[in-house]
């Protein structure tokens, strides 16, 4: 093995295959507010990743730079190694799901599919066969002659991944595509789109500001807010570990518990026991402040003696008492379960 090969071969190792996607510095300024602000981030081959924030976050900002419907003031995009600032849209090999589907409705299911096939001069003989593939595949085979408004919010946005997918695109992005939908709706799609996921294997990008359909589908998730990336991990990263209080408390429900000192604390309502305290636990009194039936789980609000109200979320289980509004009640939590983080985003 000669020196150059060994040079290879180290480096390769250093820095790990080459990522599908790469943002360098990406800015976008409207005047002299930053809509995006400096973001870096990788995305590697087959990974679903979700931009989740609030409405003005920047994450659809980030979407639309990498699908190049807007351009960037600065900073760089990669796709493969290359950078892509300079292509235009339709030569990205990025397939884009819209909130509204952007269906052709006076095109059937096939049609619609068909059309960015037509636009790259596939050979006809080929059409056909590429979207019967693509109609198996999210199941709507037996629907390929019906109009989008013959469907259900649901196949329609089945026909618009299938069209996104016609041409073989590197990466899949999402904007927001479930937020028109009703909540069984919305709930059925977030397994439909897992589901897709697996099967396809495709390196997907989803934006979202719903935390649910973030914590299901992704393999990391990028906590955003006022155009930066505060927070980048896996769903389980970031819910059990969270590292600030915004993250804490946008990433699901969280108590942020205050110390003399101004240290934070946060402690998930689910970890907290009411009423039967296991043996190791930190204990404290408290008073019912109010209850909430959910269903599945019964949501109190409890002042503690240092005025602190914290949320506890205990499951409905066979013996398990429900308390009413103005009982005393013990708390206790395992010190574990108490995540330092701080004030600071930066």
């Amino acid at each position: 093995m000669d020196g150059s090969t060994v040079l290879a071969m180290t480096m390769t190792e250093a820095t790990g295959p080459t990522p599908v996607l790469e943002l360098a510095a990406l800015t976008k300024k409207y005047g002299s507010v930053d809509a995006v602000s400096n973001v870096d981030l990788k995305l590697h081959e087959g990974e679903f990743l979700t931009l989740l924030g609030a409405s003005g976050s920047g994450k659809s900002t980030i979407l639309m730079m990498i699908a190049g419907f807007i351009q960037p003031t600065f900073g760089d995009i990669r796709l493969r190694g290359k950078s892509i600032v300079k292509t235009p849209p339709h030569k990205r090999r990025i397939g884009v799901v819209f909130q509204n589907y952007a269906l052709f409705p006076h095109l059937t299911v096939y049609e619609n599919v068909a059309f960015a096939l037509r636009n790259a001069r596939m050979a006809r003989e080929h059409i056909d066969q590429r979207v019967q593939e693509l109609l198996m595949k999210v199941r709507l085979e037996q629907l390929a002659h019906r109009l989008p408004s013959q469907l259900s919010g649901g196949q329609q946005q089945r026909v618009a991944i299938a069209r996104a997918l016609a041409i073989d695109p590197d990466i899949l992005l999402f904007d927001e595509p479930l937020g028109a939908l009703d909540k069984n709706l919305r709930e059925h799609m977030v397994l439909e789109l897992q589901r897709l996921h697996h099967q396809l294997g495709t390196t997907m990008v989803y934006v979202t500001h719903d935390q649910i359909e973030a914590l299901v589908m992704s393999d990391r998730i990028a906590v955003m807010d006022a155009g930066r990336i505060v927070a980048l991990g896996s769903p389980q990263e970031l819910y059990d570990n969270p590292k600030t209080v915004f993250v804490a408390e946008f990433l699901g429900n969280s108590n942020i518990l205050v110390s003399e000192d101004g240290r934070c604390e946060a402690l998930r309502p689910e970890r907290i026991q009411l009423g039967s305290i296991s043996e190791g636990c930190q204990r404290s009194q408290g008073t019912v402040t109010e209850v909430a039936f959910l269903g599945d789980r019964v949501r109190y609000e409890v002042r503690l003696t240092n005025n602190q109200t914290i949320v506890v979320a205990v499951p409905r289980r066979q013996g398990i008492e429900v308390y009413e509004i103005g009982a005393q009640v013990t708390v206790g939590w395992h010190r574990a379960d108490a995540r330092p983080v701080t004030r600071d985003n930066a």
